[in-house]
């Protein structure tokens, strides 16, 4: 004889629905990433948001569960059941997941909330100048200015020797950076070579102030040089001093005039 309790049954159902729902999300959210390289976590803390993030939104109050997953509208705003529109466009993931905590508890106060980066939205910068591929192209926040490079370059590498690749123009609304991706390719430095926002205009231009380094140096070569930039940071790009240098004598020709 089996006796069903069907109060424990409803309880058994719909927890396996729930169990089955959040199978379902799991496997949404690996295919909504499947396109995006992480180097590394995401930092909560730098992460801007903008129209086409998606979040995973989690809250179990007095009145329930309620799981879902909400995107950032394009006006910037998200919109969370049963509380109503909240603008984040443009704050970082941690400043957005405490205003929709905020709203969320004014209006169930005993709630208990969690949210997660469920999508990363792409978005379309401009790049000009001499490359092979100007125009728009399809970014996310986790794409870096290399990442530009590798994008608008030619597969034909002698087609891209006259780029310049330390005078790169990042126009971020009324500044103006300069990167030098030589460098940050020479010590990797992730602050040479930052990431994109959404905005940005990229401006890549013709090499056009050279040096020569020769002698006690790793890498002798002729090498492109940008304003204001030392002796000291041209020996670095050379590779740094050979062993065998003699750094107490070092020999500087300036051409004025041709001559």
């Amino acid at each position: 004889l089996l006796c069903v309790d069907n109060k424990n049954l409803d309880n058994y159902t719909n927890g396996l629905l729930i169990a089955n729902k959040a199978n379902t999300i799991d496997d949404r959210i690996e295919n909504r990433l499947d396109n995006v390289s992480l180097e590394e976590t995401i930092n909560p803390d730098i992460y801007i948001v903008g129209p086409g993030d998606s979040f995973l939104f989690n809250m179990i109050s007095s009145d329930g569960m309620v799981t879902t997953d909400v995107s950032i509208s394009p006006l910037g705003t998200v919109l969370i059941p049963n509380v109503g529109d909240i603008y984040v466009d443009k704050l970082t993931i941690t400043e957005t997941f405490n205003k929709i905590k905020d709203k969320c508890l004014k209006t169930y106060a005993n709630a208990k909330i969690n949210l997660t980066l469920f999508n990363i939205r792409k978005f379309k910068v401009q790049v000009v100048g001499p490359v092979y591929k100007p125009g728009n192209v399809i970014v996310n926040p986790l794409t870096r200015i290399s990442d530009i490079y590798d994008l608008v370059k030619s597969e034909y590498e002698e087609k891209n020797d006259n780029i310049s690749l330390r005078n790169i123009e990042l126009i971020r609304g009324t500044s103006s950076i300069n990167v030098d991706l030589l460098s940050y390719y020479q010590n990797g430095n992730k602050d040479l070579n930052p990431y994109i926002m959404q905005g940005d205009i990229v401006k890549f231009k013709i090499k056009d102030k050279f040096i020569t380094i020769s002698g006690g140096v790793k890498i002798p070569n002729i090498y492109e040089f940008y304003k204001d930039e030392t002796l000291r940071d041209l020996i670095e790009i050379a590779g740094g001093f050979s062993d065998n240098a003699d750094t107490n004598y070092i020999h500087l020709t300036r051409f004025i005039n041709d001559k």
